[in-house]
């Protein structure tokens, strides 16, 4: 009975060469599609995780329609930044600012006194020092430096506006290790845009009232959210 099913099969092969290849390629085909869809899919979540790691035990609040996979693209306005600081269970806010700048990368603006919110703070700097407030400073995240072959000292004209290179980050493992840091202020010039901000990240008194937080902001406020 074996033998009958393997002429048949040897048959079946001989007479529909090309379809059987084909099937056989089509089912290849397809096993690598999703091997490579499931580790673009896995680079993303990876990705995502990273950043809200980096954001845990903090309050992120942002444009009501945006959402984490987007958070880069969100505008309220500055003044959200006073508010929140009102809120019961808040101790501390940094307003933050960040534009994709065509050819540059992503410009991260924020306060240098906020920068405990800032996962560089942790792990130091490889030259250099941060950006002072409004003077036009840039500190550039480690892949940054590495692809730009800028280093400190060094100018870096950004929209028609010279800025100093004062520092570079250590490697973090982050996506910030690709961004470009400097005051909120200046951010803002380069965005354009000098009364909206991208995002205000909260510090709660306590940590585990992160939630209770979020939900308060959530249910207080229309165009921002939590």
């Amino acid at each position: 009975e074996a033998k009958m099913i393997g002429d048949l099969i040897k048959t079946e092969f001989e007479q529909h060469k090309l379809r059987t290849i084909l099937t056989i390629t089509g089912v290849v085909i397809g096993i690598f599609l999703l091997s490579t869809l499931a580790s673009f899919t896995a680079g993303i979540q990876s990705n995502i995780n990273e950043d809200l790691s980096t954001l845990s035990g903090l309050v992120t609040v942002v444009d009501h329609d945006i959402s984490f996979l987007n958070y880069q693209t969100s505008e309220i306005d500055e003044d959200y930044a006073d508010e929140l600081k009102r809120v019961k269970g808040v101790e501390a806010v940094a307003p933050i600012r960040m534009t994709e700048v065509a050819g540059v990368g992503l410009i991260i603006g924020f306060e240098p006194e906020d920068v405990d919110f800032f996962p560089g703070a942790v792990v130091g700097y490889e030259k250099g020092r941060l950006f002072e407030d409004n003077a036009r400073e840039l500190t550039l995240g480690y892949t940054t430096a590495e692809r730009t072959g800028l280093t400190v000292g060094d100018v870096y004209r950004i929209r028609g506006i010279d800025y100093e290179i004062v520092g570079i980050f250590k490697k973090m493992g982050t996506t910030d290790d690709a961004s470009i840091l400097t005051s909120l202020e200046d951010a803002k010039k380069i965005a354009g845009k000098a009364d909206k901000i991208s995002m205000v990240m909260l510090r709660p008194e306590d940590i585990g009232n992160a939630e209770e937080i979020a939900e308060r902001i959530n249910d207080e406020y229309d165009d921002i959210g939590a």
